[in-house]
């Protein structure tokens, strides 16, 4: 017993997909932008301890336009994560790569946190009462009689954000072509 589909799969292809296939590119290849954008934003505005931007100017977007009938793209290069912006990890997780251990700045994988001399703003003490959540920068300097013992950085959970946005904007393209599929299955 032989069983015959009732259908051409590629007839649908072409009368569908095909019909939209240069469309359906410049819809990814901008949702790339959109969701590098997205990224680079999320960390600038959780960022507890204040921010130089070097890690959102670091993320990069990688296209690869020269794909038959494929859609390429790639937002951050882990090693150039490393090179330009190597606290990448502790800023998304708020451990030591690979390790269960918060990360403390100033403290060394299984030694006590140092004390940093310095001030808040203009030159203020610090005020255990808004400890990390605080909005005056740190200023580091030696000679001064106060300072801060630092505690556990927060994770900001930048990459698992990002990745829950393109899901949803994913499946929302994907149905705007008609497609019953999902990012997630």
């Amino acid at each position: 017993m032989s069983v015959t589909p009732k259908f051409n799969a590629q007839k649908i292809i072409d009368e569908t997909l095909k019909a939209y296939w240069e469309e359906i590119q410049l819809d990814f290849f901008e949702l790339a932008e959109q969701t590098l954008q997205y990224m680079r934003e999320y960390i600038s505005s959780n960022t507890h301890r204040g921010s130089t931007g070097n890690l959102a100017r670091s993320i990069t977007l990688y296209k690869d336009p020269n794909t038959t009938g494929q859609i390429r793209w790639a937002i951050g290069d882990i090693e150039e994560l490393q090179t330009k912006a190597p606290y990448y990890y502790v800023l998304n997780f708020g451990k030591y790569i690979g390790s269960s251990e918060e990360f403390i700045p100033g403290k060394r994988k299984g030694a006590a946190g140092t004390f940093v001399p310095g001030f808040f703003g203009e030159g203020n003490g610090a005020d255990s009462s808004q400890k990390g959540s605080g909005s005056e920068f740190f200023t580091k300097a030696k000679g001064v009689g106060m300072g801060i013992h630092p505690g556990p950085i927060r994770p900001i959970n930048y990459i698992e954000a990002t990745i829950a946005t393109l899901e949803k904007e994913v499946d929302n393209l994907l149905k705007k072509y008609g497609s019953q599929a999902s990012f997630g299955s």
